[in-house]
């Protein structure tokens, strides 16, 4: 007779005496390390039954296991598609938002468009990037909110006019490289911030519409965009093309273009990838918005170049922003951001920054001149394109509602 435990199959027992006349045993076989210890009445067969309950008992393991697989699969697609759900409610509860604003304002432009006749033969190139117009900065030297952004913007608006003008040119190209503003990526969030998100959306549309309307008075625009990874909707980042319009910079471009679609002299090319190739007088120039570029070294560049290379493009420069740092050299315009310096870069990496953006002008030649524009200081008194009251006063943390503090003690003698 043989004796088999009925909980994991073990043949090794203890005797633990009789009830009734009955001899009960403990399982002594090891389980995970572990003793099994069962004290059921184990199954008795005898030895011609054996080979049949092994049969059966290995079967009943394998269809065990294979229940259990399933329920594991199920858990995990019901857990994939409980976070899907919840991120596609939170974004429709983001685009119902952003409708109803768009709905109930209107962008109000003061100037008259001209017609822009051809000039010169040099082509004007207009950089704007991590403009993050929805951030907050108050720290000693550099403040910013919705008001500073319009201020600078304004500010280079007539810098690019007095340039551009200068060379006499007609054809200006605005390219837009991403974070154009800041998001609230986890989707408990997005979802209580909606209102918020769909406002500060409309004010950056409202400030950069001007800002093209007021350089469409001057020169025939052509603008471009790529998008950033600062300013998409959800948490998780992707490097999948198709994902690119799942960002505020692509809502923002196409929102500018609804809004300026009856202007002649502005014409919208792309907006809803993470690169573009942007020809001008036989120069190629790869546009990213440059987090894919690594720190941006010598070396970074060359392997974004060879990789174009192999397919038959040529690359002679790279144009991205990303690092809120101005840098321009033969192979990169890098533009700095329209913030300055904020709290993580000023106390966090010990780095100081300026409010600037970039331009460059590509003559007949295919020759780069490339200028960074310092934006830093503006004031109450400075010149901005108009942003509605009520818009403005949705940011409980506009710099004019902070409470006043106190960060050097000044001693005078």
């Amino acid at each position: 007779m043989i004796l088999i435990c009925p909980k994991c199959g073990g043949r090794h027992f203890h005797k633990k005496g009789k009830i009734n006349g009955v001899q009960k045993y403990k399982c002594m076989n090891i389980v995970d390390g572990k003793v099994c210890g069962s004290r059921k009445t184990p199954i008795m067969i005898n030895e011609e039954e054996e080979s049949d309950f092994i049969d059966i008992y290995n079967e009943n393991v394998r269809l065990a296991k294979r229940a259990q697989k399933f329920q594991d699969t199920n858990r995990i697609e019901r857990k994939a598609f409980r976070e899907h759900t919840r991120a596609e409610n939170a974004v429709i509860e983001y685009v119902k938002e952003l409708r109803d604003v768009v709905e109930s304002h209107k962008i109000k432009f003061n100037s008259k468009i001209p017609t822009i006749k051809y000039k010169g033969k040099s082509i004007g190139i207009v950089h704007l990037s991590d403009l993050h117009i929805n951030e907050l900065v108050d720290i000693i030297g550099n403040k910013y909110d919705f008001n500073v952004a319009s201020k600078r913007l304004y500010l280079f608006a007539r810098k690019l006019i007095t340039a551009f003008d200068s060379r006499d040119i007609s054809e200006v190209y605005v390219v837009f490289t991403g974070d154009l503003l800041n998001s609230d990526r986890r989707l408990d969030e997005l979802l209580s911030m909606a209102s918020n998100r769909a406002t500060a959306v409309f004010v950056a549309v409202n400030i950069l519409s001007q800002f093209l309307m007021d350089l469409s008075t001057h020169f025939n625009l052509n603008v471009i965009s790529v998008t950033g990874n600062e300013s998409r909707i959800r948490e998780d980042y992707t490097q999948l093309d198709l994902m690119a319009t799942d960002n505020f910079d692509f809502i923002i471009y196409e929102m500018m273009r609804t809004y300026l679609r009856s202007n002649k002299n502005i014409t919208f090319i792309s907006g809803n990838t993470f690169e573009y190739i942007l020809s001008i007088n036989n120069i190629n120039i790869l546009i990213v918005h440059g987090h894919r570029l690594g720190k941006m070294g010598y070396n970074d560049i060359s392997k974004a170049i060879t990789k174009w290379s192999k397919k038959n493009m040529i690359i002679n420069v790279i144009m991205c922003g990303h690092l809120h740092e101005t840098n321009i050299t033969d192979s990169l315009l890098r533009t700095g951001s329209l913030v300055g310096n904020n709290a993580y870069s000023d106390i966090g990496l010990n780095l100081h920054s300026k409010a600037s953006q970039n331009y460059y002008i590509i003559d007949e030649f295919g020759n780069i001149d490339a200028t960074k524009v310092d934006l830093q200081n503006v004031n109450d008194k400075s010149t901005m394109y108009n942003i509605d009251d009520d818009l403005d006063a949705y940011n409980a943390k506009s710099i004019d509602k902070l409470k006043d503090k106190t960060n050097i003690l000044t001693i005078v003698i």
